[in-house]
């Protein structure tokens, strides 16, 4: 193909892309007044209620429990407040005394 084929190929793209964003603004403008009226609030309400919770799937390539694991938390969209964080364990402190290991244990002479 040569220069001019390219050249005529693309100017042809070109107007497609054109015509097609002026299609798109044409049908916008044609329908703004009913994008502009506000959900009401049970639409709203029907609609993220209606949506299922994702189910965590055996096939996925990293599980689930990874990705909480090493980002630290769920990502929880739901709006719901969290769980009350667990209460910390209480075990009577004892005194550990550091282990003793006689140097003749860790030193061996190889040689002289």
């Amino acid at each position: 193909m040569n220069v001019n084929g390219i050249k005529g190929l693309t100017w042809l793209a070109a107007f497609g892309v054109a015509g097609y964003l002026g299609y798109y603004i044409y049908d916008f403008w044609e329908r703004r007044d009913g994008l502009q009226e506000p959900i009401s609030q049970e639409r709203q309400r029907e609609v993220l209620q209606d949506v299922e919770p994702p189910k965590e799937d055996d096939r996925n390539l990293v599980a689930v429990a990874r990705v909480k694991e090493v980002f630290g938390r769920d990502f929880d969209w739901t709006g719901k407040p969290p769980p009350p964080p667990p209460k910390p364990k209480t075990t009577a402190s004892k005194t550990q005394k550091a282990p003793r290991v006689p140097v003749a244990d860790l030193l061996k002479v190889l040689y002289t």
